[in-house]
């Protein structure tokens, strides 16, 4: 009898919770059903994105960006390289498949550029001991005029006719690395104008020059280039063209003209000045 009513006790606790289990049961599959639609939808809207990718990267063609140590300055540059061109099958990829395959780049470029630093800080280890602790254009150039010669590691970029001719030193001591690069860029420039015998000199620059380049920078929308005398190509931005531009007319007159010459001659020499300009 005892067994019979704990039975019938049961019995009537499922009937009771049954309306109640159908009911969160029912609530189970609707919210079954509504992520299972999350799902799809989300491929699906996964799907058209990709295809839209695949066809805009095949009418404009496919470029990544690496980062490369640049042993001339370095530096690291971002440098733009095409992986396919505009039209090619091969262009019809996904921006996550453009991702990975520079991922894959970059990872063998990271090789190259550990070695290219290593060298190049060895290399900057020796031309400093080299140069004897002098790295700053002034001091060099008191060096000279206290000497009469250049001092180890740095180099008179006078022509011999402006040797005797006594010409001022000033802006004409470079370090040997800048010197060199100087005079490619000058042989290279007076191969291209036809005349080889035609080498131009810092008193054929003018240095208003490159403020103005500065002044176009500072209103482009993009960020360009400025080429100094020893030959690099320094890229700015708009807003720090604009810092610099207003940093330099700041300055009072005598300052001015100096500046402009310190940052038209070498990287070394535009940095310095930049970062001056920053801190202000």
């Amino acid at each position: 009898m005892k067994k019979f009513k704990e039975f019938r006790s049961e019995q009537q606790y499922v009937t009771e919770i049954g309306p109640i289990a159908a009911t969160l049961m029912g609530a189970m599959a609707l919210w079954g059903g509504y992520q299972a639609f999350k799902k799809v939808k989300s491929k699906w809207k996964g799907y058209k994105e990709t295809k839209q990718e695949k066809k805009d990267n095949k009418e404009a063609g496919v470029s990544i960006e690496l980062k490369v140590f640049n042993p001339d300055t370095g530096k690291t540059d971002v440098e733009t390289e095409m992986i396919s061109p505009p039209g090619d099958s091969a262009s019809a990829m996904s921006n996550d498949d453009a991702l990975k395959i520079q991922k894959k780049k970059q990872l063998a470029q990271d090789t190259k550029n550990k070695i290219a630093k290593n060298e190049y800080q060895e290399k900057e280890k020796g031309a400093k001991g080299e140069r004897g602790g002098i790295e700053d254009v002034e001091d060099a150039e008191e060096f000279f005029t206290n000497n009469g010669k250049s001092p180890p590691g740095w180099e008179d970029i006078r022509t011999p006719s402006e040797k005797i001719q006594n010409v001022d030193i000033k802006g004409k001591i470079m370090t040997k690395a800048d010197a060199k690069k100087y005079k490619e860029k000058h042989a290279r420039l007076a191969k291209q104008s036809g005349n080889e015998s035609h080498m131009l000199k810092f008193g054929e620059f003018i240095a208003e020059d490159i403020m103005k380049d500065l002044k176009k920078a500072a209103k482009s929308k993009k960020d360009v280039e400025i080429t100094l005398d020893d030959g690099a190509d320094i890229p700015i931005d708009p807003i720090t063209a604009d810092i610099f531009v207003k940093y330099i007319e700041g300055l009072s007159s005598s300052e001015k003209n100096k500046t402009i010459k310190q940052i038209q001659r070498t990287e070394r020499g535009f940095m310095k000045v930049l970062g001056k300009a920053h801190e202000e």
